[in-house]
């Protein structure tokens, strides 16, 4: 569904070139045979990929103020982002944006159970899944 708003929302185009940033560090991943791209070719070039993603989702979020209305593509490109370092073994970087994501999480107040009383079933399940995967990987 993010992939149709794209072009007009930004926090859809960082969730996804997040996500494909993401995607490219993951072991044992292929391209499927006869892709004219096919990154297999050349050594390190997945590395390459995902760090050029990166940076343009960090480049992007540098134009607007996402903290000032936060969402959950905002916070899943956290998470994208905290692994591709992660991956990566920066550590440090990794933890920094697991943390400003629970930071925001604390922010709109999903640590508590009022914050789900605006949602339908289906909806707060989906937002309490999403608390509950920053709050385990944090620990």
């Amino acid at each position: 569904q993010q992939i149709l708003y794209m072009e007009q929302n930004r926090d859809a185009y960082c969730l996804m070139t997040s996500l494909c940033a993401f995607i490219m560090l993951q072991p044992g991943m292929s391209m499927p045979p006869g892709d004219p791209y096919n990154l297999d070719m050349v050594p390190g070039a997945n590395i390459i990929s995902s760090q050029l993603l990166l940076e343009e989702v960090l480049r992007v979020r540098k134009g607007y103020e996402y903290l000032d209305s936060i969402t959950l593509n905002a916070l899943a490109t956290n998470f994208f982002i905290f692994g591709c370092y992660y991956g990566q073994e920066l550590h440090d970087r990794a933890w920094y944006y697991l943390r400003e994501a629970t930071t925001m999480i604390h922010m709109i107040g999903m640590d508590k159970e009022e914050y789900y009383m605006q949602f339908d079933a289906a909806e707060a399940a989906r937002r309490r899944r999403l608390y509950w995967l920053f709050f385990v990987i944090e620990r």
